[in-house]
């Protein structure tokens, strides 16, 4: 009988352990399956966005579509409305349809850059009582008919796309922005709906309890 009793005891006493694996065991099972039911999450949809700096932890850093807005800019012109200046730059992270980053696209004063396609002068600049003195400016990106068109008011740069080029950004679904301040009134209007997922406020949300 003791001996029945100390087998009875062992066995209770190792029980909570093997349930605490089988658990764990089952949630590293399943948890690939939650991450792809949250990139699933349903979007909202608005024609006009505070921006979302995509760089952060919560949206990975821009290497994917967490933070992305869903528009695309080969049928649309979206309109900006964030700082123009010398130094740092207005920072689109491009993707397709798929979620495939295709490349960068850098506005400032002075130059338009696009990754692997464009490296072009924006002189004679804008006019200076659009930018000289302000917080933001308001400015919009067009990426129609396999041009690249930056608009300030009345003044614009367009530079056509050939090649691989052309071929490459012909499917521009979506952008994040990197280093943008929603908190501080930068934004993003659209000609038709601009689609976000939760994640996209979650972090604008963070940030500006941050500032």
């Amino acid at each position: 009988k003791a001996q029945a009793q100390r087998n009875r005891e062992e066995k209770q006493s190792t029980e909570p352990a093997g349930t605490e694996a089988r658990l764990f065991l089952f949630l590293e099972m399943i948890l690939p399956f939650l991450l792809f039911l949250l990139s699933l999450a349903p979007l909202s949809s608005s024609s006009t966005l505070s921006l979302s700096d995509c760089y952060t932890r919560q949206c990975n850093y821009c290497a994917d579509t967490t933070c992305a807005i869903r528009y695309d800019l080969t049928q649309n012109t979206a309109v900006f409305s964030s700082p123009l200046r010398w130094g740092s730059a207005n920072t689109l992270i491009l993707f397709n349809t798929a979620g495939t980053e295709l490349g960068t696209l850098r506005f400032k004063l002075g130059r338009l850059l696009l990754t692997g396609c464009l490296q072009m002068q924006t002189r004679p600049l804008p006019p200076r009582s659009a930018w000289l003195g302000r917080d933001r400016t308001e400015w919009s990106l067009s990426m129609e008919g396999d041009r690249v068109t930056v608009r300030v008011g009345e003044w614009f740069k367009s530079e056509l796309l050939i090649g691989e080029c052309r071929e490459h950004y012909r499917d521009v679904a979506g952008f994040a922005v990197q280093g943008a301040r929603g908190c501080g009134g930068d934004s993003v209007s659209g000609e038709g709906e601009m689609e976000v997922r939760q994640q996209y406020y979650d972090n604008l949300f963070a940030l500006c309890e941050e500032d």
